[in-house]
């Protein structure tokens, strides 16, 4: 066992502090991730990554995860209650500190099962929808998560936390210009849209699967509020909309993902 983290007000607790926010893991290159939950799904997927984990005095009595941890060659340190909670309030007595990697790595993984899609989020602001995001399309086995500039960081320890540990089960790419994907010939690109003027030549889905000729999908999902912007649905070669029978106007983004996402591996 490492050091322990007792007071919140310590250097070690500050420097932790400080790779929540997106100009301290942009400057130490590290970020940090909490609950046990998450924090063995990196150690199962990123071992070489894992640098410290931090757990709460009663949660030592977890002897599994301790042996995981220590098994894996990872420091180890007590912490109070107190002290993790000043990092991340809903650490649930354990946090973790993630060195960045490549997300080629993860596409490396040998047996990892991917479908013929990938999904790029554009100015997701909201992090438990990113969360759930990156969570749906872990479970319908994306190729590739992009995340655009303006949406919240993929390293947000709120995301982190809703996507219950897909993030390291995927290629995600943060701050990826979208108009990188919209001008790749070898891809086919498709808008997800809700209002009036975007669903003007709206398809369903499964007829811009067809329309795709095998060509891998990238499902363009927009901002919570704003949709995609004409710039990119006008660029997408297929826009596509939900059927809804019921009164309600539209889904989330993350309801929205959702059905799209079941539909193209349907």
């Amino acid at each position: 066992m490492a050091s322990q983290l007792g007071n919140k007000n310590s250097d070690r607790a500050k420097f932790l502090r400080k790779l929540t926010s997106v100009d301290g893991q942009r400057k130490f290159g590290k970020f940090i991730c909490s609950t046990k939950k998450v924090v063995e799904v990196a150690l199962d997927t990123v071992p070489q990554s894992v640098e410290d984990v931090y757990l709460a005095d009663a949660e030592w009595k977890d002897a599994d995860f301790v042996e995981k941890v220590t098994a894996k060659g990872v420091y180890l340190h007590s912490a109070l209650d107190s002290a993790l909670n000043s990092i991340d309030p809903n650490a649930q007595g354990c946090i973790a500190v993630i060195k960045d990697y490549d997300a080629t790595e993860i596409s490396a993984v040998a047996g990892r099962k991917t479908s013929n899609f990938s999904l790029y989020c554009n100015e997701i602001r909201d992090p438990g929808n990113l969360g759930t995001l990156i969570r749906l399309a872990d479970a319908f086995a994306a190729r590739n998560v992009y995340v655009s500039p303006a949406s919240i960081s993929a390293k947000n320890v709120k995301v982190l936390r809703a996507s219950a540990g897909s993030f390291f089960h995927l290629p995600i790419y943060q701050n990826f210009p979208a108009l990188e994907l919209l001008n790749d010939d070898a891809l086919y690109t498709v808008a997800s849209v809700v209002d009036a003027d975007g669903t003007e030549n709206a398809v369903d889905i499964k007829q811009a699967i067809s329309d795709a000729n095998g060509l891998e999908i990238v499902l363009f999902l927009g901002n919570e509020s704003l949709g995609l912007p004409h710039e990119i649905t006008d660029a997408c070669n297929a826009k596509v909309n939900i059927n809804m029978p019921g009164n309600a106007e539209s889904l989330n983004v993350a309801g929205a993902g959702a059905v799209l996402m079941y539909l193209i591996n349907e």
